[in-house]
């Protein structure tokens, strides 16, 4: 019987940095214990927020999101600090930088693998939630 070698490194997403307030961070690759809260987080807040709430109590949900991203490589970026130092579109970007960082690496399949489905990418879910709302 041949021996199959299953490349999970492959699954590792190529690096792709970010500056952010004079800081560097790494996007491309973000680890498990530092991505599931952050769709925990972000899944939360999909669930909690809704139309009549005012842009200031969204953008409250994304500063908690990206301080959750950056104070675990760097202790010095709470909300206080984002809030004080941190434009809106700079929040806003860095937001949707790590949601779709994230998305990206949870859709990877091993190259070369069959997935037992019709080829495609998606992930399926379970539970209530999904990383992204349809």
């Amino acid at each position: 019987m041949a021996q199959q070698l299953v490349n999970l490194d492959a699954l590792r997403a190529e690096s792709r940095k970010v500056l952010f307030l004079g800081h560097e961070f790494e996007i491309g690759y973000i680890p498990s214990g530092l991505a599931i809260p952050l769709i925990e987080n972000h899944n939360k807040d999909i669930q909690e927020q809704k139309e009549s709430d005012s842009k200031e109590k969204i953008m409250s949900d994304e500063i908690r999101a990206v301080s959750l991203f950056c104070s675990f490589y760097d202790s010095a970026f709470t909300e206080d600090f984002l809030r004080k130092h941190a434009s809106k579109a700079q929040i806003d970007s860095m937001y949707t930088m790590l949601i779709f960082a994230i998305y990206e690496n949870f859709v990877k399949t091993v190259p070369g693998e069959k997935t037992g489905e019709d080829e495609s990418t998606e992930k399926k879910t379970t539970g209530e939630h999904s990383l992204i709302k349809r």
